[in-house]
């Protein structure tokens, strides 16, 4: 009976033939057989079970293989479709903020003022619809992995005082008041000049957008110990809760407030801030207290630190 279980039949069974020792090994035999048998069945179960999902799983495989192709198919017509659209909308954007310009310089002809007012409105919403078609392209390309930043020597002081220049308007409209504590001997740093001044209209811009009229938005500069810098915008606007902190840097993402539901733009001010500071191995934090404000710090490493990055 051991030959036969050991050669794999398991339907043999041995005959009780009293109460001595042999017959009490052969009963244990066969509750060791009966026990093997329904270990087999399970096991040829599970064998089949396991057919089964490595199947299934071979065509989800193919599936998700499919869904890939397609979705880079998709990625790539996207690209291809933004890049198009940017180049087609901005050619003839450019064309209605330079008449603009022209008209009200009043060389073809003089204007009044409700004409000078509309004429200023039109060459602001062109510049809008600009500044929002380049976000979308930047955003194609940093996804695309085909964003290269052109890096050079850069005045940051320069650069600075235009991103304020570039929303004052906004700020006074807002009656929103904007300061610029920098210092005289900053000095100049390697960065993307585009790239450095649009990270500080985007900040700028939203703490513009979340701050009561009255409040303030302070630009500030400070090195550290290392010899790097600090750059922070803060605002005495309505803040963020911390549940939100880590989605506002996300594409499309726009936090609403029930104090302040103003909602401009595309929601894509502090995705690209985030994306312009990782291109440039800088950091982006940013904290909040609901009703009190919020601090975005960007820290530019030190010369050691660069070195060794």
């Amino acid at each position: 009976m051991i030959r036969q279980i050991s050669a794999g039949r398991m339907n043999v069974k041995a005959e009780s033939v009293g109460n001595n020792e042999i017959s009490i090994l052969g009963d244990a035999l066969n509750e060791m057989s009966e026990a093997l048998s329904d270990r087999n069945r399970e096991l040829s179960d599970e064998r089949r079970e396991l057919q089964d999902v490595n199947a299934q799983l071979k065509e989800n495989q193919a599936g998700l293989i499919e869904a890939l192709a397609a979705a880079e198919t998709a990625n790539r017509s996207k690209t291809e479709f933004l890049a198009t659209m940017s180049h087609e909308l901005r050619t003839p954007l450019n064309a209605v903020i330079g008449f603009s310009e022209v008209l009200t310089l009043e060389t073809i002809g003089n204007l009044n003022e409700k004409q000078k007012d509309r004429i200023g409105l039109i060459k602001e919403s062109g510049i809008h619809l600009l500044s929002l078609i380049n976000d979308i392209l930047d955003v194609s390309k940093i996804e695309a992995g085909k964003f290269e930043p052109h890096f050079e020597m850069v005045d940051a002081k320069e650069e600075l005082l235009k991103s304020v220049r570039f929303v004052e308007n906004r700020a006074e409209l807002a009656e929103v008041k904007i300061t610029a504590n920098l210092p005289d001997d900053l000095s100049p740093i390697r960065a993307d000049r585009r790239l450095f001044t649009q990270i500080f209209i985007n900040l700028l811009s939203n703490a513009i957008n979340f701050t009561l009229p009255g409040g303030s938005i302070d630009l500030s500069v400070s090195r550290t110990a290392d010899d790097g810098l600090v750059f922070q915008v803060a605002d005495t606007g309505i803040g963020i809760a911390e549940k939100n902190l880590s989605e506002i840097t996300k594409p499309f993402v726009q936090v609403d407030s029930v104090a302040h539901n103003t909602r401009q733009g595309t929601g894509l001010g502090l995705y690209l801030v985030s994306m312009y500071t990782s291109l440039h191995n800088w950091e982006l934090d940013i904290k909040s207290t609901v009703e009190q404000g919020t601090v975005a710090s960007i820290r530019i490493p030190g010369p050691s630190e660069q070195l060794t990055s």
